[in-house]
């Protein structure tokens, strides 16, 4: 639960070192994209974490191409 912990410390510290540059910038694309981002990242990393077993993305692409 540490590790999940520290992850969410860091993703929060991204987010409030990133976001305010994007934001003076006007870049709404990318804050919508680098959001999406850190939320699918810190999730994959929670779910690891956790256990939890994840499908094999090569499987995705296998099944896509055959």
């Amino acid at each position: 639960m540490a590790s999940i912990a520290a992850v969410l410390a860091l993703a929060g510290a991204a987010l409030l070192l990133e976001l305010p540059a994007l934001r003076a910038r006007k870049h709404k694309r990318e804050i919508a994209v680098f959001i999406v981002f850190l939320i699918v990242g810190t999730a994959m990393y929670a779910a690891m974490a956790l256990h939890v077993k994840l499908p094999n993305p090569f499987m995705l692409i296998k099944r896509m191409y055959s």
